[in-house]
């Protein structure tokens, strides 16, 4: 029985999906198993994958959680990894998390940092700013942190015990809209403490179009209202954490201003900026400050401003 399984979801994108794999490939630790769930993908998925070492399983399209909830069925590992198909694991990833979670038997799962890429520019950034070593936290505390700052957990660096995934009930297949994943963890931390490590071992992409239509970003709205409400109504910890409703939905319309604001639609991007003031007057003042200016500066300003920094990245 393998100590790992890896499960990656898959719908088309097939040259990133091959570049995940061979991230896999490179790892030191190698005592794993790769399940690639093909989600009703057009492109020929299975043939892209023969020459890696892959249990490939295909299914009517459900959508992400459907495929999450497919993987870790199959898993017969001992620890389940996810793996987004577009994303990348950086060396010595999954060993570094298996020490984690050896180290660590309260944990019901452990995640790291990572790097973000822009495909518009491909810029690579640090998806938080440094922290300290390695740290093991109650579930009560990374929900506060949470809700004080948003997701900061994200997938591809995750690495969690099999029992406890299946005992939280997997995947909420009610989710369509990103955020599935921050559903899971919430439960898991209901129930279980986190370890996390500052050091980055995954890439996560950044695609120019993750948010097309006002329609996807009404239901990232949607789905990330329903996880804080599922906190601030929990029968355990609800009452303590009641005070910073005002600051989660400060982050979460903040979030969504910035998205919009990067797909170009500043009318969208405005309206989400007056909501996120409107719940929390006094929230991150700079913050909104900034995102306010850039979101109501003249699109030329904003292009001549972007260009500018690029050139000045480019000669550092």
């Amino acid at each position: 029985m393998p100590k790992v399984s890896i499960v990656i979801p898959v719908y088309n994108r097939v040259p990133l999906l091959i570049e995940c794999l061979k991230s896999v490939r490179a790892q030191s630790f190698e005592d794993y198993e790769v399940i690639v769930v093909d989600d009703g993908s057009t492109e020929d998925v299975k043939q892209a994958v023969s020459p890696f070492r892959v249990r490939y399983v295909r299914q009517e399209q459900q959508g992400p959680p459907g495929a999450y909830n497919t993987g870790i069925k199959a898993a017969k590992g001992e620890y389940v990894a996810f793996l987004d198909s577009d994303d990348l694991w950086l060396e010595g990833s999954l060993e570094q998390r298996v020490d984690l979670l050896d180290q660590y038997p309260e944990a019901g799962f452990c995640y790291s940092q990572a790097y973000r890429l822009s495909e518009a520019d491909q810029s690579m950034t640090l998806v938080h700013p440094p922290r300290g070593p390695a740290t093991i936290r109650d579930g009560e505390a990374e929900i506060r942190s949470y809700l004080a700052n948003g997701n900061h957990i994200f997938c591809s660096t995750v690495l969690a015990r099999r029992n406890c995934l299946e005992e939280v009930g997997g995947f909420d297949a009610g989710f369509r809209s990103g955020s599935e994943d921050l559903d899971v963890w919430i439960r898991l931390l209901k129930k279980y403490a986190a370890v996390s490590t500052p050091q980055p071992l995954a890439i996560y992409r950044v695609h120019a179009q993750s948010f097309s239509s006002d329609r996807e970003l009404d239901e990232w709205e949607q789905s990330n209202a329903k996880v804080i409400e599922s906190i601030l109504n929990d029968s355990v910890m609800g009452h303590r954490l009641a005070d910073m409703r005002p600051g989660a939905y400060f982050h979460l319309y903040s979030e969504l201003a910035a998205r919009a604001k990067g797909r170009g639609d500043l009318r969208t991007a405005r309206r989400y900026l007056s909501k996120a003031w409107r719940v929390h007057p006094a929230g991150k003042l700079f913050s909104w400050l900034l995102l306010s200016v850039k979101v109501h500066l003249p699109r030329p300003m904003l292009t001549a401003g972007s260009t500018a920094k690029q050139w000045l990245l480019r000669r550092l």
